[in-house]
C-alpha cells in the first residue's frame, strides 16, 4: 500500500527549514533595491556637499536628481518631495527667479505631485516651468513637449475631482478643453520636428484620447487610439506590451 506524500522531507537541510511560509502582501514586501536607492542618493548629496558646498548650484541639482530616483517608489515620495522642495528653493535663491535650470527643477517637482495626487501645487510648478522653458527656447521647442503633458495629467486629475453640479461640471469641461488643446499643440510640435510616424506622437494621441474620454467624446477617442496603435503597430510589432496594452484602449473605447 503506497504511503501518502509528504509535505517536506523529514531529514536533511529541509526539514530544519520546515513549510515553505507564504510571502508578506505586497505593501509590507520591503525590498533590499529600496534601501539601496536611499543609501545610493544619501552617499551621492554628501560627496556633492563635500566636493561642490551648499551654496553651488550644482549641489542643488543633484538635488533634484535624487528626487526623481527615489521618486520611482512610492514608499519614497516623501522624502522625494521634500528634496525636490529643496532644489527648487536652492536653485532659485542662487541663480535667480528665472534662471534656465529652474525650470527643469520645477518639472520634477510637479511630476512628484502627480504621483502624489497633490494637484495644485503641481499645477503652479508645471505652468512656472512652462513660462521657463518658452522663455528659453520658444514656444514651438521639442523640449516643452514633456511640461505639457505633465500639465495635461495634472488638469485630467483637477477635472476628476471638480465637485458635482452646474458649477463643477463647468469647471471640469474647461479644464479637459485646456487639456484637449495641449496635445494638440504637442501633436503640432511633434509633426515639425519628429513627423507623425513616431513614438512620441503616438504617446501624444494616447494622452489625447484618454482626454477624450474623460470629455465623454467617445468617437474622437477610439479615433486618438486608433491613429496611436496603427504608429506603434508600424514601429514596435503587433505582440510589444505598448501595443497590446494600446489595443486594449482601442476595445474598450468600442465599447461606450
Amino acid at each position: 500500500q503506497a504511503t501518502p506524500p509528504r509535505r517536506w522531507p523529514l531529514t536533511g537541510p529541509s526539514a530544519l527549514r520546515g513549510p515553505k511560509k507564504s510571502k508578506p502582501p505586497p505593501r509590507q514586501r520591503i525590498t533590499a533595491d529600496l534601501y539601496r536607492r536611499q543609501q545610493l542618493a544619501d552617499e551621492r548629496l554628501q560627496d556633492c556637499e563635500k566636493i561642490y558646498g551648499l551654496s553651488d548650484i550644482r549641489y542643488h541639482m543633484q538635488l533634484g536628481a535624487c528626487a526623481g530616483s527615489l521618486a520611482q517608489h512610492s514608499a519614497h515620495l516623501p522624502r522625494a518631495r521634500l528634496l525636490a522642495d529643496w532644489a527648487c528653493q536652492g536653485v532659485e535663491g542662487i541663480a535667480g527667479p528665472t534662471a534656465p535650470e529652474l525650470s527643469i527643477q520645477l518639472l520634477g517637482l510637479a511630476r512628484i505631485c502627480f504621483k502624489q495626487r497633490d494637484v495644485e501645487p503641481g499645477l503652479l510648478a508645471v505652468r512656472r516651468s512652462i513660462v521657463l522653458q518658452e522663455a528659453l527656447t520658444g514656444p514651438e521647442h521639442p523640449d516643452l513637449i514633456p511640461h505639457l503633458n505633465c500639465l495635461t495629467d495634472l488638469l485630467l486629475i483637477r477635472a476628476g475631482k471638480a465637485r458635482r453640479g452646474e458649477a463643477g461640471s463647468r469647471l471640469g469641461s474647461g479644464l479637459l478643453l485646456e487639456g484637449t488643446k495641449l496635445q494638440t499643440r504637442c501633436l503640432r510640435i511633434l509633426r515639425r520636428s519628429h513627423g507623425f510616424t513616431h513614438l512620441d506622437s503616438s504617446a501624444a494621441l494616447v494622452r489625447t484620447g484618454h482626454v477624450f474620454v474623460r470629455s465623454g467624446e467617445h468617437t474622437l477617442a477610439v479615433r486618438a487610439y486608433g491613429k496611436a496603435l496603427e504608429i506603434r503597430t508600424r514601429l514596435l510589432g503587433s505582440q510589444h506590451p505598448l501595443t497590446r496594452f494600446t489595443r486594449r484602449l482601442l476595445d474598450n473605447g468600442k465599447k461606450f
